[in-house]
């Protein structure tokens, strides 16, 4: 019989892959709880970096204040769950020790679940996972195999009413860079198939409800170093995790793709298109993701067919009109978006920001209360190059400021940036966000550090 795994993917291929889904047993589908909520339909997850060394780069935070701020603007961007991860899994990162993990996490972790945010950590290492969980983590994305270890954080997870995100990493650790075993990935005997099984058992143990099993997709591996591969093993596995889910029985994370190797300068659309497979395919319940607002699009757009739904019951985004004041849509700011305080805004900005808590001085808002902050430079093409920045931050975020550049004499040119949300006719964290995001841009630090 012909391999279902070769060739172009096109409806043939499909079928041939349905087809073959079609003939594995079934076990009846777990239910997933954490927190007292079910976690049904397809659930989204945001990430934030506190390591120095991701390389995507606008996931990372470089203080527990900046990382708050993203993971709130994600939550409001309709991410259910924020990731949070201490150490980077590139193949020339730096390794982080368990004491710095915590004290990367625990701050970022208390803060957002002081917000009502559900928190998952990203981690190996046991002691880590059980401090996490202590400060309020909602769910351990555990990337690595504990052993003896795995079933104590099964059980404190447990008594914490939290899950486990499950991966599958032939190394040991995400870190490790082990081979994927060469097997039939459909294949109920399977190496990959045989953990998970394991690990289901240890998970009814413990009677833990909420767990999902991840095969690993954003890890390195060392036989898969190849672009060409990487990609083709990765678009399978997206198509055919329901076998994961349909022989465990427990549902199915991934992390969605990069696949810089195709995507080049575009790689930030790359996790969009991997979900377009992911949502085709039907095996994958939580969509890990940096661009929340992307892949929630794609999401709803596949739902108006008549397909699955996302965990919150949208049946498909519900597009606002475009205005001048903003031209925010559900993806960004919301009506139902928490208004900050002025005092609260300072506090999270923190004294020595040079953002302001003012009124609109710009044209079409004035009156406004918005952020603000001035950036003068003597070399027009650097003011351009910030106004260019400014732009795509704010395609990023789906939030955007008002600017105005003036030329203040012959040889300064001053760019004004007045940010406030629309929506809500106020402040929130999606202009802390902005704001950060303003001043992380290179070409502003390179302007503000030498004045």
């Amino acid at each position: 019989a012909p391999n279902p795994m070769a060739g172009r993917l096109d409806l043939r291929y499909l079928s041939r892959v349905y087809e073959r889904l079609s003939t594995l047993p079934v076990r009846p589908p777990r239910t997933c709880r954490i927190r007292g909520q079910e976690m049904n339909g397809q659930v989204i997850m945001g990430v934030v970096n506190l390591s120095p060394d991701s390389w995507y780069r606008e996931s990372v935070a470089k203080s527990p204040e900046a990382a708050i701020r993203r993971g709130t603007v994600l939550s409001a961007q309709g991410a259910q769950i924020v990731d949070i991860g201490a150490e980077s899994t590139t193949l020339t990162a730096e390794r982080v020790s368990a004491d710095a993990q915590q004290t990367r996490l625990i701050p970022v972790v208390k803060g957002l679940s002081e917000k009502g945010i559900l928190v998952s950590c990203e981690t190996y290492d046991l002691k880590t996972a059980l401090v996490c969980l202590d400060a309020g983590a909602a769910v351990i994305n555990l990337t690595g195999d504990l052993k003896e270890g795995q079933m104590e954080l099964y059980k404190a997870a447990a008594m914490n009413d939290a899950g486990v995100i499950v991966n599958f990493t032939p190394g040991g650790r995400s870190v490790d860079f082990g081979a994927l075993p060469s097997e039939d990935p459909l294949d109920p005997s399977s190496t990959v198939m045989r953990y998970f099984e394991t690990q289901a058992n240890a998970i009814e143990k413990a009677r833990l409800e909420g767990a999902w099993m991840d095969p690993g997709l954003g890890f390195y591996h060392t036989n898969l170093l190849d672009g060409k591969a990487r990609v083709k093993y990765q678009i399978d596995t997206l198509l055919t995790a329901s076998a994961l889910r349909t022989i465990i029985g427990w549902p199915v994370c991934v992390a969605l793709p990069h696949a810089f190797d195709y995507f080049e300068n575009e790689v930030r659309t790359a996790e969009a298109f991997f979900g377009v497979l992911a949502s085709i395919g039907g095996g994958v319940d939580l969509y890990r993701t940096h661009e929340v607002t992307k892949v929630r699009g794609v999401l709803s757009a596949l739902e108006s067919h008549g397909g699955r739904v996302l965990s919150d019951g949208t049946p498909c985004l519900s597009w606002e009109a475009a205005s001048d004041e903003g031209r925010e849509s559900s993806l960004g700011c919301r009506a139902d978006t928490p208004i900050l305080t002025d005092n609260e805004c300072i506090q999270q900005m923190g004294k020595s920001s040079v953002w302001e808590v003012s009124y609109c001085r710009l044209a079409g808002r004035k009156g406004v209360r918005v952020l603000r902050r001035e950036i003068r430079s003597t070399c027009h093409s650097d003011a351009m190059r910030v106004m260019a920045g400014i732009g795509e931050v704010a395609n990023r975020l789906n939030h955007h400021p008002n600017i105005a550049i003036t030329g203040t004499s012959c040889d300064e040119f001053c760019i004004s940036i007045e940010s406030s949300s629309a929506a809500v006719g106020g402040l929130t964290a999606f202009d802390l966000a902005l704001a950060q995001a303003v001043d992380d841009l290179a070409i502003v630090q390179m302007i503000d550090s030498s004045q």
